[in-house]
C-alpha cells in the first residue's frame, strides 16, 4: 500500500517537473472531489501539454498528476506498474462518460489505467479477447 500523504511530491510524467507542493479541490467541485489533496504540473497546466502517454479514450487533462488521499485505494485493488495497489476512481461530470469507473495508479508514478471491473488495461484484455469496457459502475463515492 502506499503512503499518504505522500513524504515527497511525484514527479511528473510527462515532462519530469517535481511540485513544490499539493493543492486541494475547490469546495463547488461537481464531482464531489471538495477539498481532496492533490499534484498538478504547473509546467505542462501552463503549456497545455497532452498527456502523450495515454492511448485509451479518455486522456488526462494537462498537468494531473495523481490524487494524495486513499480514497479509492484498497490493500485488495490489483496492483499498477509501481507495485502499489492502484487507485478505483470515477470520471467526472464532463468526461467521455460521466460517473463511469477507472483504474490507475494511485501515486502517479506510472501510466496504469483500466475502465474495466476485473482492471484489466485494454492490451490485457485484448490478448484475452475480452471487451474493451464493461459498463464498469464504481463503487467508490
Amino acid at each position: 500500500m502506499p503512503t499518504f500523504p505522500r513524504p515527497t511530491p511525484p514527479q511528473c510524467l510527462r515532462c519530469n517537473w517535481i511540485p513544490k507542493y499539493r493543492d486541494e479541490v475547490k469546495p463547488d467541485n461537481p464531482n464531489g472531489n471538495a477539498g481532496r489533496p492533490y499534484y498538478i504540473c504547473f509546467m505542462c497546466k501552463k503549456n497545455g501539454t497532452p498527456d502523450v502517454q495515454r492511448t485509451t479514450r479518455e486522456k488526462k487533462k494537462p498537468g494531473w498528476i495523481t490524487w494524495d488521499d486513499y480514497i479509492g485505494v484498497e490493500a485488495s485493488n490489483r496492483a499498477c506498474d509501481c507495485g502499489f495497489a492502484c487507485r478505483q476512481d470515477r470520471a467526472g461530470v464532463d468526461s467521455y462518460y460521466p460517473g463511469g469507473g477507472f483504474w490507475t495508479c494511485a501515486v502517479g508514478g506510472c501510466d496504469y489505467l483500466s475502465y474495466r471491473r476485473d482492471a484489466l488495461t485494454d492490451e490485457e484484455a485484448y490478448r484475452k479477447g475480452a471487451p474493451r469496457y464493461d459498463g464498469f459502475e464504481p463503487w467508490l463515492l
